[in-house]
């Protein structure tokens, strides 16, 4: 089952999970990207899109930036 929010694609086009409806197989309706609503898609027919999480900053980077402590040049 997928949650509400979920990004989809369907038939080549992105959406969210907006609604689903419980049954032999679960449906869902989608908000596409495009503006266009479809309803009681198969979730077999859904592609699901994983999240894109930022890349982790270089190590420098996330020195600079105060994200760590860097290490004790004197142990």
């Amino acid at each position: 089952m997928l949650k509400l929010g979920t990004a989809v694609r369907y038939q080549g086009h992105r959406g969210k999970v907006v609604a689903r409806t419980f049954g032999r197989e679960p449906l869902y309706d989608l908000n596409l990207a495009d503006g266009r609503t479809l309803r009681y898609v198969c979730e077999s027919d859904l592609e699901i899109i994983s999240p894109v999480l930022p890349p982790d900053p270089a190590p420098d980077q996330a020195i600079e930036a105060g994200l760590t402590v860097p290490p004790d040049p004197d142990p």
